[in-house]
């Protein structure tokens, strides 16, 4: 696992995947931060554009 992902787990105090095997599998608490995070990039994308149009 990647040092990013551990620093984050630590931040977090949860841990965001689990090792099944050879398979990564999210935990449920890696699943509600997949969530908010897809949440954010949402943002940021939906204010780029609202931006550039503001902008022409």
């Amino acid at each position: 696992m990647s040092v990013q992902v551990r620093k984050l787990e630590e931040q977090l105090d949860a841990v965001l995947f689990e090792q099944i095997g050879k398979k990564i599998y999210l935990t449920e608490d890696g699943k509600k931060l997949y969530e908010y995070a897809d949440k954010i990039f949402n943002l940021v994308n939906e204010a780029k554009l609202t931006i550039n149009d503001m902008t022409i």
